[in-house]
Order: C-alpha cells, then structure tokens, then sequence
C-alpha cells in the first residue's frame, strides 16, 4: 500500500475506551504527514536531479561521440595533409631537380656559346693583328718615302739657297 501525505492526515482510527489522547494524535499524524510532504517532494527532486543528470549523461555521451568522431575525422585530415605534404615536397625536389639540371644544360651550352665566341674574337685579334702589322710596314715605307723626299727637297732648297746666296755674294762683289 502507498502511503500519501493526504491518506496519513484523514486517516481516522477507531476509538476505545481508554484510548489515545485524540488531539495528540492528530497533531502527531500532521506532523508526520508533513515531513512525508517533505520527503516526497526531495524524492521527487532527487528523481528530477536524477532524470536531469540522465540526460546531461546522455547529452555528454552524444558529445563525446560527436567529438571522437570529429577527431577521427581531424586525424583523418591531418594524415591526407601530412600525405599531400609530403607529395609537395617530392614534387618540389623533383622539379628542383629538373630547374638545376636545365640550369645544368643551359650553362654548358652559354659556356660552349662563350668559348666559340672566344675562339672568334681570338681569331679577329689575330687577324688584326697581321693587318696592324701590314699597316705599319705599309706607313712606314710611306713615310719613309716622304722622308726622303723631304730629305731631297731640303737638299734641293739648300742647294738653290746656296746658288742665290752665290748669286747674291757674285753681285756684290
């Protein structure tokens, strides 16, 4: 049988002679009734902190799966991150290695370039070279024609000089 607050308070026992005092009674029933009252009401807080807690359980629970399966997820990302990082990585060396190997080819071909160009010039200088030379033995009998005919030319002018200064001393004389 449950027992309610209401069902202690109206609860009416027989009387006999030579009985509880009455009023005792009642006021001990009311008393009694009402820390029911209380106990009932605790209880029934108790089953609602009970029910609330449940459910903050459950509602944790449901978080924690949430979130283990974010990290799952999270785990997943970094390790397709750490996978496309590391592709990065080996596709940068390989192309580092075909920038430098270009660079490789590339230079030998400016040094092949430089050294015919090399070649050339040397060729030009010497060439240059045997014209200077053509020049200067070309100049040199030039001038040294013109030398000799300055040398002639002197001589002739020194030889009318002397002729007028003759001249000039055999009319004086």
């Amino acid at each position: 049988m449950k027992l309610t607050p209401y069902d202690i308070r109206e609860h009416e026992f027989t009387q006999k002679f030579r009985g509880y005092d009455v009023g005792e009674v009642a006021s001990f029933l009311e008393e009694v009734a009402q820390e029911f009252d209380v106990l009932i009401r605790e209880l029934q807080a108790r089953g609602e902190e009970i029910e609330r807690l449940k459910a903050e359980r459950e509602r944790m629970a449901e978080e924690r799966k949430a979130l283990r399966e974010q990290e799952a997820v999270l785990r997943g990302n970094l390790e397709m991150i750490n996978n496309m990082q590391e592709e990065m990585k080996k596709g940068a060396e390989r192309e580092a290695q075909l920038l430098v190997k270009d660079a490789e080819l590339e230079a030998r071909e400016i040094i092949k370039q430089a050294e015919r160009e090399r070649l050339r010039m040397e060729k030009e200088l010497a060439e240059m070279r045997q014209q200077r030379k053509y020049f200067e033995v070309k100049m040199r009998a030039v001038l040294e024609t013109y030398l000799k005919m300055l040398d002639m030319e002197k001589e002739e002018d020194r030889q009318q000089a002397e002729e007028k200064v003759r001249f000039l001393n055999k009319g004086l004389e």
